[in-house]
């Protein structure tokens, strides 16, 4: 069962300590709810969709027997228009404020790069913050494509590697031995990717990371590290998304490219469209390589509301839900030892 809350206020969650004895304490902890936090810094036109992709995981991977509660949380450094922070405001609460309250688990989403370095967005010193809060008070954080690079760059000084194109696509991946959070995960797992940048498996090995999945196209895509008490699950792929999440995105990127907004045009996701689509896609960039316009916008083979139609079938759908189910019931259980463990001192 999945709460949303729009507040996170210290006294809003219960001291647990002090509702326990002896004999039930496992049986009541097990039934406290779990307290995520979703830290959004996708961009503006993703940010509902967003909400929205990890409301349905958490949901789905809680089922009847997990109680989740999830709170909105934003990064003041992310950039944001008018029409978005209208929509935050009453429902988002700043992550310096959140730090007083006592949530399990954290997903921080990625954010739309502004900077050749990390280092040198806006957000990076929150950011930074952030990941350093989430090790000592945390149990488990989901970094998820940039802010997992961001997380290997602030806590090993992993630095992300420029691919030289936008590795776009559904990706089949192989898990690497056994492992509780690949729990009822099929192989291969397939999983949709979107950026332009990646960390590099022999420098994840040799920081002391686990390797869980790994696609022969797309390189390293789930990874493991423990520090402190906490469980930090990294992920350069993007098992949240929606069906037709990258069809948006490369309508987007076309957009871009009739505007003149980029030099290049997009590349087509691997692995998404059927042949119809693809030869019809194919027809219309021929036609925007030889005469770039945005007048031709109107042409593209398929509209905002028809992205939403279902063209493409979501194939990663089960494997998103079994991910979030482990990293529920892994949280689940680190709460459950962590508040007995306070109970018994």
């Amino acid at each position: 069962m999945l709460i949303e809350s729009h507040s996170i206020a210290a006294s809003q969650f219960p001291d647990l300590d002090r509702s326990f004895d002896r004999g039930r304490a496992t049986a009541e902890s097990r039934g406290a709810p779990i307290e995520i936090g979703l830290v959004n810094n996708m961009p503006d036109a993703a940010l509902k969709q967003t909400e929205r992709q990890f409301r349905n995981l958490l949901e789905l991977g809680a089922g009847e027997r997990l109680c989740v509660r999830m709170h909105f949380l934003s990064m003041t450094g992310v950039g944001r228009g008018a029409e978005a922070l209208a929509h935050m405001r009453g429902r988002y609460v700043d992550v310096e404020e959140a730090k007083g309250g006592t949530l399990d688990a954290l997903i921080v989403t990625g954010a739309e790069p502004r900077a050749k370095s990390l280092r040198d967005e806006v957000y990076w010193p929150q950011f930074a913050r952030l990941m350093d809060w989430a090790e000592r008070n945390t149990v488990s954080t989901i970094c998820s494509c940039l802010a997992a690079h961001g997380a290997v760059l602030h806590f090993d000084r992993i630095e992300r590697r420029a691919i030289g194109f936008k590795r776009s696509g559904v990706f089949e991946s192989e898990a690497e031995g056994e492992h509780p959070l690949l729990r009822d995960l099929s192989s291969p797992v397939a999983t949709p990717h979107s950026r332009y940048n990646e960390v590099r498996e022999d420098d994840l090995r040799r920081a002391g990371y686990r390797i869980l999945t790994r696609s022969q196209q797309a390189g390293v895509d789930m990874f493991a590290k423990t520090r402190g008490r906490c469980l930090f699950l990294l992920l350069q792929g993007h098992p949240e998304y929606e069906a037709c999440t990258l069809l948006r995105e490369y309508r987007r990127d076309i957009l871009r490219y009739l505007n003149g907004e980029r030099e290049e045009y997009p590349i087509l996701p691997s692995n998404y469209f059927d042949s119809k689509m693809k030869w019809r896609l194919a027809r219309f960039e021929k036609r925007a390589r030889a005469k770039r316009s945005v007048e031709l916008a109107s042409d593209l083979p398929f509209s905002a509301e028809e992205s939403r139609s279902g063209i493409c079938a979501p194939s990663w759908a089960t494997t998103a839900t079994a991910i979030y189910r482990n990293w529920l019931n892994h949280v689940a259980e680190a709460k459950r030892r962590t508040c007995v463990e306070r109970f018994l001192v």
